[in-house]
């Protein structure tokens, strides 16, 4: 799964390194210079580009997620409007508004057009982005492409699905929200709620 950092892997590392190698100088400059500082500030020197890059791996993936229902619609209705599915991305990669599906996509089209089959194209976007929803998608478009399936009914199958996986998701999110309210209402509102009764009874007592 790539970050999207813009860093080569030796840069990478070199980061790695400077940050392993800076981070307890400065800790010394600063009189820190405990053993188990030094040896904390090592360790998280070094492992810090690695929090950094799985954030944004993370990141990837949910905005990848998100764009994903919409994109398949978008290519449902190409599809539906007569185009084949290689001509359905290109257009949408050609006349829709970035995001990171889209990008993705357009990866998937370039390998394509150097030599790589459409299955092996989609099969490692799948690999690479390690989505589950998008892994459906991929195996669904790999299955209809061996089976003769028509590539409209493969989308079809996909959009009731993502909807299905919407439709589940906002019922969870709306069973965790009382347990969420539930928080700020014990450690935010309620004391307040007790300091004014308090104030109350003081008023009355004088």
């Amino acid at each position: 799964m790539r970050a999207h950092w813009g860093l080569k892997p030796e840069e990478f590392l070199s980061l790695k390194l400077i940050g392993a190698l800076g981070l307890p100088f400065l800790l010394y400059m600063l009189n820190l210079n405990k053993p188990v500082y030094l040896i904390a500030a090592v360790l998280l020197g070094f492992f810090l580009g690695d929090l950094i890059m799985h954030q944004k791996i993370k990141a990837r993936q949910e905005a990848v997620l998100k764009a994903l229902p919409e994109t398949v619609d978008l290519l449902s209705l190409c599809v539906g409007a007569g185009l084949d599915f290689l001509a359905a991305v290109r257009w949408v990669v050609e006349k829709v508004k970035p995001n990171a599906m889209i990008e993705e996509l357009k990866n998937v089209l370039d390998e394509i057009n150097v030599g790589k089959p459409r299955a092996q194209a989609l099969r490692d976007m799948a690999k690479r982005l390690r989505v589950n929803e998008l892994t459906s998608f991929t195996r669904v478009l790999i299955q209809a492409d061996k089976m003769g399936t028509p590539v409209e009914e493969a989308f079809g199958i996909i959009s009731e699905d993502n909807r299905r996986r919407r439709r589940s998701q906002g019922e969870r999110q709306a069973y965790k929200a009382p347990l969420k309210m539930l928080i700020p209402l014990i450690f935010c509102i309620l004391p307040v709620i007790l300091i004014l009764c308090g104030f109350k009874d003081v008023k009355r007592t004088v």
